[in-house]
């Protein structure tokens, strides 16, 4: 005899107790089921079994908020009819929830690109170039989104795209020519490279930023020429990390250091980029400092000294469950903020930053008699256009020789 069906009651459902350590069942009949749990929430389910195999299906939380009990029997009642069809009900619901969302999106897409087509603005120029061309030939891309949404979006954002002319460009670019001149370069440079890109696209009739020179947003500052004395080089190995430093950045500036690589290379460096058994660490291309270019780049290799070896050794034993050289304190799933080295440095009020040692070491190859060529390559530059189309040295073992020479000149004036 088949069991009886639609046992439960609302008024049976509000009224269940539940129990003290462990969550029970009571059947509906027609293999449903409502779960009480230990916290009192009450859920519907499903069993029932295809192809040989027994499967469980949670419809929902009963109350006012969830599934009422005639929504439960409605569920279980068509998914019986999908059985009797073969067809499992918990994943023919899961395709009708993807086809809706699909339904969904392509419904949503269309009524944007409707919008798009109706009214193209400065924001929507902003976006397109943030999406799909910034990524191509920027190294940060996410920063230059930054500075365009904050400085240029935010001002000229609902201006249609006909109107957009140099005047509104001054209205962007004034506010930050007297305190923040650096960030009024970066901001026409990327503006310049929008228009470009809204040209390219026929987005643009003219380019709006054709009439404005960089030098009359902001003068170029003088090329920075400082370079670390012995003394302060002595004063960074022995003396930085007192009063508050933490250990891994006074570590990270050593290494910048006897590497003389770019702060980002280190900041950004995981793990698996050295071997310090071969003492060769290699900068992959997407962690490489410099700007992209349309024949692109190769990673970086860096031949290690000993000296370079012993930093990161003492690095290593900092950090032995992130994947980063130089995990965030507050997550070690990610790096650490760029910004750490600078802040540390302009808390000791020093003169030099962090850029300055890459230079102290460019520097002091010269001085050692380290041919430029091999120094250039040392520090990551690329070699001058003709020069690098024809030259395809690796220069490993000159490199290497060079850091060892360095490493030397190091200990010589640190005394170890």
């Amino acid at each position: 005899m088949p069991l009886a069906q639609n046992r439960l009651t609302d008024r049976t459902l509000r009224n269940l107790k539940p129990a003290a350590k462990r969550a029970y069942d009571l059947a509906d009949g027609g293999d449903l089921y409502v779960r009480v749990e230990p916290s009192g929430s009450k859920v519907f389910w499903l069993r029932y079994q295809l192809d040989g195999h027994r499967r469980r299906w949670v419809l929902g939380h009963y109350g006012e908020t969830g599934v009422s009990l005639a929504e439960a029997r409605e569920k279980r009642d068509d998914a019986r009819k999908l059985l009797r069809q073969g067809i499992d009900p918990f994943e023919y619901k899961k395709q009708q929830r993807r086809a809706e969302q699909r339904a969904l999106e392509a419904s949503q897409y269309a009524e944007r690109e409707a919008t798009r087509q109706e009214a193209l603005t400065v924001a929507w120029l902003v976006e397109e170039f943030c999406d799909h061309e910034l990524p191509v030939i920027h190294k940060k891309p996410g920063w230059g989104t930054a500075l365009l949404r904050t400085h240029v979006a935010a001002r000229l954002g609902a201006l249609p795209l006909s109107a957009f002319s140099s005047a509104q460009l001054w209205e962007c670019l004034d506010p930050l020519r007297a305190g923040q001149a650096a960030t009024a370069r970066h901001v026409y440079g990327l503006i310049r490279k929008l228009c470009a890109f809204g040209l390219r696209r026929g987005y643009l009739a003219a380019d709006p930023s054709a009439t404005i020179e960089r030098k009359t947003v902001a003068p170029k500052p003088t090329p920075r020429q400082r370079v670390l004395s012995d003394d302060e080089i002595r004063e960074l190995w022995f003396a930085f990390g007192d009063g508050g430093v933490s250990r891994g950045v006074w570590l990270a500036l050593k290494l910048l250091l006897v590497t003389g690589q770019r702060r980002g290379e280190v900041m950004r460096a995981q793990r698996g980029e050295f071997d310090l058994r071969t003492q060769r660490w290699v900068i992959p291309v997407e962690h490489l400092g410099k700007k992209k270019t349309p024949t692109g780049t190769t990673p970086h290799l860096v031949p290690l000294s000993a000296l370079a070896v012993q930093l990161l050794g003492e690095l290593f034993e900092l950090s032995p469950g992130s994947p980063w050289l130089l995990p965030s304190p507050d997550d070690p799933a990610k790096p650490i903020d760029e910004r750490a080295l600078n802040r540390a440095v302009s808390r000791r009020n020093l003169t030099w930053s962090p850029h300055d040692l890459r230079r102290t070491v460019r520097t002091r190859l010269s001085s050692l008699g380290v041919p430029a060529v091999v120094a250039e390559r040392v520090i990551g530059h690329e070699l001058p256009e003709l020069l690098a189309v024809y030259d395809v040295h690796a220069y490993e073992a000159e490199k290497r020789d060079a850091l060892k020479r360095w490493a030397g000149e190091l200990r010589r004036i640190l005394r170890i």
